[in-house]
């Protein structure tokens, strides 16, 4: 579901506690994955979850600031009519 205004959404979880992907909701084609293979390094092996969040997290911040920023949008509309 696509908003007029960008929020983070969590698509794609390991375990129903482990984040894995998320997305901008309001660009199509915003997508942020952790790199994780699924193999598991010991059987006593757990991802922490509060850093593959931080790391979405961190990569959304990046995203709505060179995306949905004033200047961007500016810079961007002015690309569009030339």
């Amino acid at each position: 579901m696509r908003t007029k205004e960008p929020t983070f959404r969590v698509t794609k979880w390991l375990d129903r506690t482990i984040p894995l992907e998320a997305e901008c909701t309001s660009c199509p084609d915003a997508q942020f994955k952790i790199g994780f293979s699924g193999k598991i390094r010991s059987p006593f092996y757990r991802p922490e979850c509060r850093g593959f969040m931080e790391h979405l997290q961190a990569a959304f911040a990046l995203h709505v600031a060179q995306v949905h920023t004033k200047p961007a949008v500016a810079k961007r509309a002015a690309e569009d009519d030339d």
